[in-house]
């Protein structure tokens, strides 16, 4: 039999009153949380944990060894935003 590859979770919500931004790694993808915004990660983590770092307006966050794992911001499919600025 083969080897399950069991998706996990992370949930990010956006409680401050200012847009945060978010980078999703290996190759980064970048998303703006406005306030009251909830992000989904679902990542196969393959045996490493998520990582999250907190840098000023945001955080890093490292999926395991998953690479541009799916995204949703408040239920809908979320797609990287790197013209915005903030």
């Amino acid at each position: 039999m083969g080897k399950i590859k069991s998706t996990q979770t992370l949930e990010i919500m956006n409680t401050t009153s200012s847009i945060l931004e978010v980078m999703v790694e290996l190759n980064p993808d970048r998303y703006l949380l406005q306030p009251n915004d909830v992000m989904v990660i679902q990542a196969k983590l393959r045996g490493a944990p998520f990582s999250v770092t907190l840098f000023e307006g945001g955080l890093q966050i490292y999926p395991g060894n998953d690479c541009g794992p799916p995204v949703t911001i408040n239920g809908e499919p979320a797609q990287p935003d790197w013209t915005t600025e903030i």
